[in-house]
């Protein structure tokens, strides 16, 4: 089983992050899928697992060389990262053209600050909300995502109190 600590949005709380790795210890890799206004080298020097990210539209001098969109392997999928604002989130039309292309079966995004969990067309959509604050309900969100062996995806919502 591989799990994955996943968020969003975390704008500038490098606070709130750090609360994070805390509470969730048991994780083999970090996604953040962009507007961490938080320098890149540094998430990468608190993060005691690898890290994926993406720059969001927020990110500017702090992630001058992450790349707007990325994929990568983990067990049986192909997962698929961006912040979305280059795409139009919530909507998943780009997103999807984006997922075929890269042979995605899980895209994982942020932008809109609400947790999204969708399966269109073979591909799960997953919005984890945002560290900073929801839109859709205030709270600080993140989200925990197991793959098991034999393929079958967990997702977990968390709050941050």
């Amino acid at each position: 089983m591989l799990r994955y600590l996943v968020c969003s949005d975390i704008h500038r709380r490098k606070d709130l992050y750090e609360k994070v790795l805390e509470k969730e210890k048991n994780i083999d890799a970090v996604i953040i899928a962009g507007d961490m206004e938080i320098p890149a080298d540094r998430i990468r020097e608190m993060t005691p697992v690898p890290v994926y990210m993406v720059a969001g539209n927020c990110d500017g001098w702090d992630a001058p060389d992450l790349p707007l969109v990325i994929g990568f392997g983990a067990g049986s999928h192909r997962i698929m990262v961006t912040h979305g604002h280059r795409f139009s989130v919530p909507w998943l039309g780009e997103l999807e053209k984006e997922a075929r292309k890269r042979k995605a079966d899980i895209v994982i995004f942020g932008h809109t600050h609400c947790h999204f969990d969708v399966v269109q067309k073979g591909v799960r959509y997953l919005n984890p909300g945002s560290l900073r604050g929801s839109r859709d309900n205030g709270k600080r969100s993140y989200m925990l995502m197991n793959l098991a062996d034999n393929g079958h995806i967990y997702v977990f919502y968390r709050h941050l109190g």
